[in-house]
């Protein structure tokens, strides 16, 4: 006879049992219905981007987190925080800016050790030299020949001249990349370096992209293998004066000079002006200087053309920057609060300057008679235009105040005869005084016909009160539109 087991359980180990059965069961479940998540892919990567068939100004999309090229129209990219970098002919948008909705951005190393830039930090602190997506005028190929042009959101740092540079009426087109590696703000916030290897893929199709990737930190530094310098170059660092660490028997043949972990005195600068014939490029961005109103700076410098400032600088003195030859300041930090009066007046060769958002006080008559100065935008915590601030820049075409303007002083935009694009990024229009007008003078508003020539861009909804605060007729409402 078979005999059966009887066995019982306690209400504590019943409970226990059941708990146990669940939660095996769940796990079960979710084993059967949720797929494993892939293991992260590490790079560095190498990309062969496939170019968009559609419209010439179609972009083709990418993924820095998913490693993927992606299928977005240009009208879904501005709000999808999706992609990261698109590229369109030759050129490149980030997600960010004109672009896209993202913290998209880029910067130019000025390195092509790949490998060994693992570190972001050294660049982030360069604020002032990452740039976000604007409307540009780029080459885009759409099988014609010769490549046609259109207007769109580029990076500035991603287009021809930049991380190319081409000879579009050349048959087949040359073109030279940019072997330099840039370092890319993710849609997110991450940071990628990127290296352009070519602008044709491995069949040679033009426009199919290679470049690799890898993501990098956002602390330490870089142990980067030193450039070689080009002929005529100097790197100068240590203590002593500079006429002291560089004679002038060599100073004189010096086309490149770059300071490091030095403090440079009047004296150095006028060393710089008076024994440097040849020098043509001057970076500063890792020097300090110790140079005070008073003295002249870079006053009548006429040899230099590119000048890098040095990332901690904090103010540029009374004149400092007036009648000189230079084409090209950059001020790589964000650290600059105060730019004195006639600071860069009479530097007639100057295109476009870029100030640090850190900047809070212009003197008066800054940018007088800069002939060459196209377009210039005034930082946030700017508050008060002074008096003659662009006095006489007859190619000026644009101006922008980024931030909210008190007051418009006397002849701020006088005889600036080319300006058409006044936008003011404030709903509360400024005052200006009693009697005075800031502004260009009334000829230049209207073209020959009598359409208007010179356009004011402010927030939607705040036509009428500027129109009231400058005491303008409801007819002057022409002049205004509305973003």
């Amino acid at each position: 006879m078979m005999k059966l087991l009887n066995f019982s359980l306690g209400k504590s180990a019943m409970k226990a049992l059941a708990t146990c059965l669940f939660f095996t069961l769940v796990a079960c479940d979710k084993q059967n219905t949720e797929p494993e998540t892939p293991p992260t892919q590490t790079g560095p990567f190498t990309i062969e981007i496939k170019r968009s068939a559609k419209a010439k100004e179609e972009a083709t999309y990418f993924s820095f987190e998913t490693n993927q090229q992606l299928e977005i129209d240009n009208a879904d990219a501005t709000t999808s925080l999706d992609w990261d970098i698109a590229i369109i002919g030759l050129s490149a948008r980030t997600n960010g800016g004109v672009s896209g909705s993202g913290k998209g951005c880029a910067i130019r190393t000025e390195t092509e050790d790949f490998e060994h830039l693992t570190s972001a930090a050294p660049y982030i602190e360069q604020e002032n030299l990452w740039e976000t997506d604007k409307k540009k005028t780029v080459y885009t190929f759409d099988g014609n020949m010769p490549p046609s042009k259109v207007t769109l959101g580029i990076n500035p740092l991603l287009c021809d001249g930049k991380w190319y540079s081409m000879k579009p009426s050349s048959t087949p087109i040359e073109a030279a990349v940019d072997h330099n590696v840039y370092i890319l703000r993710t849609a997110k916030g991450r940071y990628v370096k990127l290296q352009l290897i070519a602008l044709s893929g491995e069949s040679g199709q033009l426009g199919n992209i290679r470049f690799r990737y890898d993501f990098i930190k956002e602390t330490g530094s870089n142990q980067l293998v030193a450039p070689k310098l080009r002929d005529n170059e100097k790197l100068i660092s240590g203590d002593g004066t500079l006429e002291q660490l560089l004679p002038e028997i060599k100073a004189k043949s010096v086309v490149y000079l770059t300071v490091q972990n030095k403090t440079l005195s009047q004296t150095d600068l006028d060393y710089i002006k008076t024994k440097m014939p040849a020098l043509e490029e001057l970076d500063l961005r890792h020097a300090t200087l110790s140079v005070y109103d008073g003295q002249k700076g870079f006053q009548d410098f006429k040899n230099i053309r590119k000048l890098v400032m040095p990332i901690n600088l904090e103010a540029v003195g009374f004149g400092h920057l007036s009648y000189t030859n230079l084409e090209e300041v950059i001020f790589p930090g964000n650290k600059l609060l105060r730019i004195g009066s006639g600071a860069f007046s009479f530097s007639e060769k100057i295109k476009e300057l870029k100030l640090p958002d850190s900047v809070e006080a212009i003197g008066k008559e800054a940018f007088s008679v800069m002939k060459g100065l196209e377009h210039l935008e005034f930082p946030a915590s700017v508050s008060i235009i002074s008096e003659s601030s662009c006095y006489y820049c007859p190619n000026l075409k644009s101006v922008v105040f980024k931030g909210k303007i008190r007051t418009l002083e006397n002849y701020a935009f006088s005889y600036c005869k080319s300006l058409t694009s006044l936008k003011f990024m404030n709903a509360t229009p400024p005052t200006f005084n009693e009697g005075t007008w800031p502004l260009v003078e009334a000829e230049y508003w209207d073209n020959a016909d009598k359409a208007p020539r010179v356009f004011i861009y402010v927030p939607k909804g705040s036509v009428d009160a500027y129109l009231s605060a400058w005491r303008f007729k409801k007819a002057d409402a022409a002049y205004f539109k509305e973003f």
